[in-house]
């Protein structure tokens, strides 16, 4: 799913018509509060309808769901459906750049200033840096490039985008012509 746009689907609960019960979806990413969105009756009196009219959530992520349908008359809750949602950002807009990604960019100025001969000292984040302090620049640096690595890995495991680096095991034929399976190093 996509933040911004509208996503209207129906689920038939033949157990739980539509007359006597209520449906919930709850989508909730681990550490933000839940996000509750009610079905309205469809009509065949089985199906609920859920309009997520301009779908917005607090941030994209893997969400986990639940489906509830309610007894209208006792308040008895049953899980109809459980699963896992991949909420991607609205790709129609300027997607942020992250903390770590701004500084990167900020301490590698800094770095190029005091390089070229432009300034004796720098000021990044409100703290000033001369010359002699280039090895702090240049292990923030290394830190942050680090981090915002991972962080772009995270993001193409989140899109499915395999990242590790790593060749499977493929056939390939021994010089004799006896098939063999090989590995590469590292696994």
């Amino acid at each position: 799913m996509e933040l911004g746009n509208t996503y209207i689907f129906t689920e038939t609960y033949q157990q739980w018509p539509a007359s006597k019960w209520t449906a919930q979806l709850i989508m909730q990413i681990r550490g933000q509060a839940p996000i509750t969105f009610s079905a309205t009756t469809y009509t065949d009196n089985v199906s609920f309808l859920f309009s997520l009219t301009n779908f917005s959530v607090p941030i994209d992520g893997r969400y986990e769901f639940a489906e509830y349908a309610t007894e209208i008359a006792t308040g008895d809750r049953q899980t109809a459906k459980t699963g896992v949602i991949e909420v991607i950002p609205n790709l129609s807009t300027q997607q942020a750049i992250s903390t770590a990604a701004t500084m990167l960019a900020n301490i590698e100025s800094a770095i190029t200033g005091l390089l070229s001969g432009g300034f004796m000292s720098v000021s990044v984040n409100n703290v000033s840096y001369t010359r002699y302090d280039l090895s702090i620049l240049i292990a923030m640096r290394t830190r942050l490039q680090a981090e915002v690595f991972r962080e772009h890995q995270a993001a193409d495991a989140f899109r499915g985008v395999e990242t590790s680096g790593r060749i499977g095991t493929r056939f390939k034929p021994t010089p004799a012509g006896t098939p063999f399976f090989s590995k590469d190093i590292g696994e």
